[in-house]
């Protein structure tokens, strides 16, 4: 932001948000938000001019402090109604005491998931590959549509019909109790036949959460690249 500040004007621009979904690791290292943003070209304009989903990771540091770890999102049209904001448990909880992992061979693990995620959809397509990797609850971001949380509807957006779905996947971290993780990437989209033109390229942000001793996806979220960097 300071190599590319904003270009002078008499706006003030306005980006706001807050959260309507969130969850925490057992061990209460880290959590996840996700919600509704809207942009005002100027804060005192009467409405809005774009609005979409966001997702962020959070890591308490060693002062006790939240920060976020890694944040995307999404653009989506204006929604019809308002999507109501998280609220506190009534009676909050302290974090259950988990058992430590170790957090080197558990991020080592979600990495190899996944990769045999990402081979998987290779060999049988994204639409039976998310059958196989991800929640029944999964949540799935794609740009310009509403996020989708029903498993058979997310399985169709992801597979897209006969485009192929690859990434490589770059990073990942785990919680102190290997409950809670995400992995972060590059990924792209091919039409299927002669010549695999790219059809989209970007970066994917995925969730992942331990259930039955397994990592499963719970919230899959592709941030497209700008169209002038598409190009093969």
């Amino acid at each position: 932001m300071t190599d590319h500040p904003v270009p002078a004007s008499d706006k003030r621009p306005l980006l706001s948000w807050y959260p309507s979904v969130a969850g925490m690791a057992r061990a209460g290292d880290m959590g996840y938000t996700t919600g509704p943003w809207e942009f005002k070209n100027d804060i005192h304009d009467a409405k809005p001019s774009a609005w979409g989903n966001f997702l962020t990771v959070w890591k308490k540091q060693g002062d006790g402090s939240w920060k976020f770890a890694i944040d995307l999102g999404i653009s989506n049209p204006q929604p019809q109604t308002p999507i109501a904001p998280w609220q506190p448990p009534n009676k909050p909880g302290q974090p259950a005491v988990a058992k430590p992992h170790n957090i080197v061979s558990e991020r080592d693990a979600l990495l190899s998931r996944d990769r045999e995620f990402a081979t998987a959809a290779s060999k049988l397509g994204g639409l039976q590959a998310l059958q196989l990797f991800a929640a029944d609850d999964v949540r799935v971001f794609r740009e310009g549509v509403f996020p989708i949380s029903d498993k058979p509807a997310a399985a169709m957006a992801i597979s897209k019909g006969l485009v192929a779905w690859t990434w490589q996947p770059l990073f990942a971290d785990v919680s102190a109790s290997g409950d809670l993780g995400y992995s972060h990437g590059l990924y792209e989209l091919k039409k299927n036949g002669p010549g695999s033109l790219i059809t989209e390229k970007g970066n994917y942000f995925r969730i992942w959460q331990k259930q039955n001793g397994v990592w499963t996806v719970i919230v899959d979220l592709a941030n497209p690249l700008p169209p002038e960097t598409q190009k093969n």
